[in-house]
């Protein structure tokens, strides 16, 4: 949900699908939760991982970073408090001050985001390539073990470490996918040849027999559940080539749901925070996933409208909408 980089429209539309995944799997049935956390937060951090760039100043980026996501967490976790929130005592202050597994929502993956990309821009500043791909396929190793051993130690599971912050070990590997896969990345996007259209279908064809024959297994990263190294990699990389052959097919053919997808797509961080607190409070999606969507989604997106030429949006999150 994070990028670094002047936007391209294949890339919003791609984040513009997954945000629409996450709700989805947020308000869907089990088999559509299933589905869609095969998926969407891995990709999510591989695609902010292709946009990342090596800064000489570590310290300035973290600080601008801390800005542009932790002072919109905060903020919203606030609302979400006090305005979306049953229980206002004690526990459930600390419970949001822990943050990640302890409270509902998406909460963890910015802590985890804003963690894991200052380790990874401090790795690509102070080790040659080679020894950061070291690293970070040891922090995919070392969270596999961890998620391995979750049920020997209940304390992993609740209340887990603070923000979250254990699962910036996996989440440095998908970086690492991203920053150094990006040659692959662009090659098969930008193909006009047919046969990767062709090799894209079979891939797909691939992926939903999986599903259908295992059903339920799935990555589940603010859980530290990670089944296996083809759950946590193979899958979620399979699935990304597919999205970025649908993202070229829409943003060349499909100009209407381009722009719609490219809008979402660029309010990924109000969508992130407001879409399960305004259905958890409001109460009237009543397992009809399609009027979850539509609060989950149409909400913060007119809210975004409202206030995305002030200033201060950027406090919450919210910057300009543009769309080809």
């Amino acid at each position: 949900m994070c990028m670094e980089k002047k936007r391209e429209a294949e890339f919003d539309i791609a984040k513009g699908i997954l945000i629409l995944c996450v709700v989805i799997g947020h308000g869907g049935s089990d088999a559509m939760a299933d589905f869609m956390y095969r998926f969407h937060m891995p990709l999510f951090f591989i695609l902010s991982g292709y946009f990342m760039q090596k800064h000489s100043n570590v310290s300035e980026y973290a600080k601008s970073q801390f800005k542009k996501l932790m002072i919109p967490y905060f903020v919203y976790m606030a609302v979400d408090f006090i305005f979306f929130d049953h229980l206002h005592n004690l526990n459930r202050i600390l419970h949001y001050l822990w943050g990640g597994r302890f409270i509902n929502g998406v909460y963890w993956y910015i802590t985890c985001f804003y963690i894991s990309s200052v380790i990874f821009v401090t790795m690509l500043k102070y080790f040659p390539s080679r020894k950061v791909v070291l690293l970070s396929v040891a922090g995919g190793g070392m969270g596999l073990i961890e998620s391995l051993l979750l049920s020997s130690i209940p304390l992993l599971v609740k209340p887990g470490i603070p923000f979250d912050a254990d699962v910036s070990l996996l989440c440095i590997s998908y970086l690492a996918i991203g920053y150094y896969g990006k040659p692959v990345i662009d090659k098969w996007r930008k193909s006009d040849q047919f046969q990767v259209d062709f090799a894209a279908i079979g891939i797909a064809i691939i992926l939903v027999t999986e599903f259908v024959v295992m059903g339920g297994r799935t990555i589940d990263m603010k859980q530290v559940l990670y089944p296996n190294l083809l759950y946590n990699y193979l899958i979620p990389i399979g699935y990304g080539l597919v999205l970025l052959r649908l993202c070229r097919i829409v943003s060349k053919r499909l100009k209407c749901i381009k722009r719609a997808l490219q809008a979402i797509g660029q309010m990924t961080i109000p969508i992130m925070y407001l879409h399960e607190p305004l259905n958890r409070y409001l109460q009237i999606a009543q397992d009809n996933i399609l009027i979850y969507v539509l609060i989950g989604i149409g909400v913060p997106a007119f809210f975004v409208m409202l206030i995305q030429r002030y200033h201060g949006g950027k406090y919450l999150g919210v910057y300009p909408v543009q769309v080809d």
